[in-house]
């Protein structure tokens, strides 16, 4: 989801919400059981430039 904060001419500022998860293996490459990391859900926030040539 975004939207633009402010649009003068050819130059856009904006802001972005992107969620996500971020899943981590069961098992390391050695073959050791994943107990440490969990997945989890993250939320960034993006500011965006955009210039129109």
């Amino acid at each position: 989801m975004g939207f633009t904060i402010m649009n003068p001419y050819k130059i856009q500022f904006g802001a972005e919400l992107v969620p996500g998860i971020i899943f981590w293996g069961w098992n390391t490459y050695e073959g050791f059981e994943n107990d440490v990391f969990n997945p989890f859900l993250y939320l960034k926030l993006r500011l965006v430039i955009n210039f129109d040539i």
